[in-house]
């Protein structure tokens, strides 16, 4: 079962081109095309005009994880179809509902993925917990904001700029700063320019020469 269907980006959840998923996530742009081909399946369509919302980028990361970790793509599909069943929602693999205790992720499953010891829980990798505890989440346990671990200072909210990372608590992308910093502008000149802090600027610059390493 394919997720595509759900992923069109609407006004507020975000817009997500594979050049976007491979700076927030860090992914190699190929990569990114295999892991969309994957999850959206039939829908897929080739080149930069694709794109996705804030909940299915959330998705693709995990899928990519779980990829890591050695999950085929069929069961990692049919365990998403299972799961949307089971959670009621469009995108199971993007909700707190998984997450417990801050600890491990537990989902019940049918003979998909299972402990050794035979129960129908699937405790996922350390690598997934960890990406998941960047990630904000609402009341409802519904993911609003990413928290780039490492960077304090930077946010990626699906309701402001598109979702674009931008400095936390302002509109400033932080692709607007490195724009200008790559073009000549001193750090300190940015500082100024934008009201920032320096160690602010600087943050934005290191997260975007990390990004685009």
């Amino acid at each position: 079962m394919s997720p595509a269907s759900h992923t069109i980006p609407r006004i507020g959840e975000g817009i997500f081109t594979p050049r976007d998923i491979a700076m927030i996530l860090h992914v190699d742009r190929r990569r990114v095309r295999y892991l969309l081909r994957r999850y959206l399946g039939e829908h897929y369509m080739d080149g930069d005009g694709v794109a996705i919302n804030f909940k299915a980028l959330i998705e693709l990361q995990i899928f990519h994880l779980l990829r890591v970790e050695g999950y085929k793509v069929k069961e990692i599909l049919e365990a998403h179809g299972l799961l949307s069943r089971y959670y009621k929602t469009r995108y199971p693999l993007a909700s707190r509902a998984l997450y417990k205790s801050g600890k491990e992720l537990i989902v019940k499953l049918d003979d998909v993925f299972l402990k050794t010891d035979g129960t129908r829980q699937a405790f996922f990798a350390e690598i997934i917990i960890d990406f998941l505890r960047s990630v904000e989440f609402d009341k409802e346990g519904q993911p609003v904001r990413i928290h780039p671990k490492g960077f304090q200072s930077i946010v990626i909210d699906p309701a402001i700029q598109f979702g674009q990372p931008i400095i936390k608590d302002t509109r400033i992308t932080v692709s607007n700063l490195a724009g200008m910093y790559k073009a000549g502008d001193s750090k300190q000149m940015l500082s100024n320019l934008f009201d920032l802090p320096p160690a602010k600027v600087q943050e934005a610059i290191r997260y975007w020469k990390q990004a685009a390493a």
